[in-house]
C-alpha cells in the first residue's frame, strides 16, 4: 500500500511539473518579424558624443569610445 502510494505522489508531482515546463513557452514569446510594439531606432548620441570630446580636448585628454551612448529615438 505505501508502495502504491508514494509511486502515485512521485507521478503526480512529475505531472504537475512537467505540466508547468510546457505552460512556459507561453508565457515567454517572441514577437514575429517586423510586428515590434515600440519600433525605436537607435542611433549614436552624436550630440553627447562631440561635447564629451570637446571638453576632453581642452583638457588634453583623448576619448576613444568602446561602446558609444545611444540616443532612442521613435517611429
Amino acid at each position: 500500500m505505501k508502495r502504491t502510494l508514494s509511486v502515485f505522489v512521485s507521478v503526480s508531482v512529475v505531472m504537475v511539473l512537467s505540466a508547468c515546463a510546457s505552460d512556459r513557452s507561453k508565457l515567454v514569446q517572441a514577437n514575429p518579424a517586423g510586428q515590434s510594439q515600440n519600433s525605436q531606432v537607435v542611433t549614436a548620441d552624436q550630440l553627447y558624443i562631440a561635447r564629451v570630446e570637446h571638453i576632453a580636448k581642452q583638457r588634453g585628454v583623448r576619448v576613444k569610445w568602446v561602446n558609444p551612448p545611444d540616443q532612442k529615438q521613435s517611429n
